[in-house]
């Protein structure tokens, strides 16, 4: 399932709009969380890829042309915000005013600067039910 956010707002008219571009991309989980910051020739479908790979999706927060060394060099500028393996990085100020001060990036939504994903109230609901059922056995 596509998440809501991307499927609302993007779909085949975003599919379109990237397709036959190599393109540098930053995205977020749907409910904030760990940032990722990628390159590819095919974004519709890495996003999809991300939809389906993470708990709730992700939205997508900018996207610019560039090419791989842009992509390295980002890697290298954000290194300290660095969270999990090698692209994915903790929400920062810094990456934030970035994309909105370099020239050329799509600016789609903002960061959310939670460093862990905020639950959606249904699953929060779920998560207490299951709380209450392991704590009365």
């Amino acid at each position: 399932m596509i998440a809501h956010f991307f499927r609302k707002k993007y779909n085949k008219t975003m599919h379109s709009h990237f397709q036959g571009r190599t393109v540098v991309y930053v995205v977020q989980g749907v409910w904030g969380g760990l940032i990722k910051i990628g390159i590819s020739s095919t974004f519709y479908a890495r996003v999809k890829m991300y939809d389906t790979s993470t708990p709730y999706g992700v939205h997508i927060i900018a996207v610019k042309d560039a090419d791989s060394q842009f992509e390295v060099d980002m890697h290298k500028r954000f290194r300290k915000w660095l969270a999990w393996r090698t692209e994915w990085y903790l929400p920062n100020e810094e990456l934030a005013a970035f994309l909105k001060t370099d020239p050329g990036w799509e600016l789609m939504d903002e960061m959310k600067m939670d460093h862990l994903p905020v639950l959606p109230p249904h699953l929060v609901r779920e998560y207490q039910k299951i709380q209450t059922i392991t704590t009365d056995v």
